[in-house]
């Protein structure tokens, strides 16, 4: 079962076999690549109970889709994944359209045409690291940021 559309199926499953996909009018660098990433967020168990997709082009990751079946698993999820873009290098994240969750983990509104300016910007840069690097325990990126010693559920970044 699948929460996702049999046309964003097939256009997902051609980018995972032809590869990164190249932007009309780009060079051939690495970062100006578009890249389809999968986040899924396993509960102590190794029950899958968030994730989503989304994809990345120089320092702009953008947030396709995604799903929650525990209470506040997609928050974990959201938070974890915040932080990994952060350590590797990703200036922005669009989280898509507006919703209150994203508003009180302070996401902000953007105006189209500002928004236009930043993906300009930011598409020709280079992140500090690639996203694709595996899976993550949750509890190593969130813990020391929190000051905490305990583990958080565990989110996987598997490489996409």
């Amino acid at each position: 079962h699948s929460w996702l559309s049999p046309p964003l199926i097939k256009a997902l499953t051609e980018m995972h076999v032809t590869g990164p996909v190249i932007p009309r009018g780009y060079a051939a660098s690495d970062h100006a690549r578009v890249r389809v990433h999968s986040v899924e967020a396993f509960d102590s168990s190794g029950t899958l109970v968030a994730g989503e997709l989304g994809y990345s082009v120089g320092a702009i990751y953008t947030s396709m889709s995604g799903f929650s079946e525990a209470s506040d698993a997609g928050t974990v999820q959201c938070a974890t994944l915040g932080v990994h873009l952060h350590a590797c290098g990703m200036q922005y994240w669009d989280l898509g359209m507006s919703m209150d969750y994203k508003i009180s983990m302070g996401a902000y509104e953007v105006a189209r045409q500002r928004f236009l300016v930043i993906l300009r910007t930011v598409r020709d840069v280079a992140p500090s690291q690639p996203l694709s690097i595996g899976p993550l325990l949750g509890s190593d990126l969130l813990c020391p940021l929190l000051h905490i010693k305990a583990p958080v559920r565990q989110i996987l970044l598997p490489g996409g």
